[in-house]
């Protein structure tokens, strides 16, 4: 990422997890004090260049089908 690593109205910190020559997996978590950071059910949002999404809840645990419905 260039620049601000925040969302535009600064409700997620974004963050390229993992990038190299054969794709990239980057997330969206829900910023401290944020508007977003009370939805404890979808906390973490990834997405891979093979378009493959998941997320998390404010525990760490897999809640994708919930959060990207």
């Amino acid at each position: 990422l260039q620049g601000t690593n925040a969302s535009k109205n600064g409700w997620y910190d974004l963050a390229i997890d993992a990038a190299d020559a054969t794709g990239f997996t980057v997330s969206a978590t829900a910023a401290a004090g944020g508007n977003q950071f009370t939805d404890t059910d979808c906390r973490t949002y990834r997405i891979t260049d093979r378009g493959v999404r998941t997320a998390q809840n404010a525990g760490g645990s897999d809640n994708s089908a919930e959060c990207w419905r």
